[in-house]
């Protein structure tokens, strides 16, 4: 590889990186944007917490209420729904329902046997916490620490 070549890969990176850069901050703006036109009463919103009573597990949620586009956020296996509690005021100040949960035997959820089948999976808790909050149509956030199982997308509302 020459000079002339070297330079032009060092170019070609820079602008690469120089896009990334410009479309993050573009995100950021646009998030701050939607939190300012966000209507008083959805800001203002306090987050409802409370167990679900579900068959096999009694899952443990916090849910920011209101009318907006409904966001479900998922934590890895060995976290907690407190993982996304810095994400869930910002998405509910704009505009969105946010909803996450403690996984089955993580956090403050609690398998139970004498309820229903064991083990369980997230997919069918996802499946049962939907019908039980009756979420219309809805997002499955990024699952915090490595990639959702590809058997969840599913389970997102049509």
């Amino acid at each position: 590889m020459n000079i002339a070549d070297c330079r032009r890969t060092v170019h070609a990176s820079a602008h690469r990186a120089a896009t990334s850069i410009a479309r993050f901050f573009a995100l950021v703006a646009t998030a701050a944007l939607l939190a300012l036109l966000a209507s008083p009463a959805s800001a203002a919103r306090q987050p409802q917490v409370g167990y679900a009573e579900l068959s096999g597990v009694r899952l443990w949620y916090v849910d920011s209420g209101g009318h907006g586009p409904v966001v479900v956020l998922l934590h890895s296996n060995t976290g907690t729904s407190q993982t996304w509690k810095p994400q869930i005021g910002p998405l509910s100040a704009a505009g969105y329902r946010v909803i996450a949960f403690d996984r089955r035997g993580w956090g403050r959820s609690l398998a139970n046997p004498a309820t229903g089948p064991q083990p369980g999976t997230i997919a069918g808790d996802l499946h049962m916490l939907a019908n039980y909050l009756r979420l219309p149509r809805f997002h499955r956030g990024p699952e915090r620490c490595g990639p959702a199982p590809g058997r969840l997308a599913g389970q997102s509302r049509e």
